[in-house]
C-alpha cells in the first residue's frame, strides 16, 4: 500500500512504516475526538506508533488517517497469514 502520512507534522517522535495488510482492525472506542471517523467503514490498518498509540489508516480509502489514538481502543478484526 503506497499512502502519503497526513499526521507527518505530529509525528516527530513515532514509527511509522507501510501498513501490514495482513492485519485488519476495527475501532472499538470512539471518542476523544476520534467520532468523526465512524461515520467511514470500520476497517483500518496501523500505520504507526508511539507509546501506547498508534496511527490508523483506513481500508477503504487511505486518504482517512486517525493520527492518534490509544492501542487499547482498538481490536483485530481478521488476520491472514503473510
Amino acid at each position: 500500500m503506497s499512502f502519503i502520512d497526513k499526521w507527518n507534522w505530529r509525528h516527530n517522535d513515532w514509527t511509522i512504516y507501510s501498513p501490514k495488510t495482513n492485519i485488519v482492525y476495527e475501532i472499538n472506542t470512539f471518542d476523544d475526538g476520534n467520532g468523526e471517523y465512524e461515520k467511514y467503514p470500520n476497517i483500518w490498518y496501523i500505520y504507526g506508533n508511539w507509546r501506547d498509540k498508534i496511527a490508523l489508516v483506513n481500508k477503504t480509502d487511505n486518504n482517512i488517517q486517525i493520527g492518534s489514538i490509544s492501542s487499547w481502543k482498538v481490536d483485530i478484526l481478521s488476520e491472514k497469514p503473510s
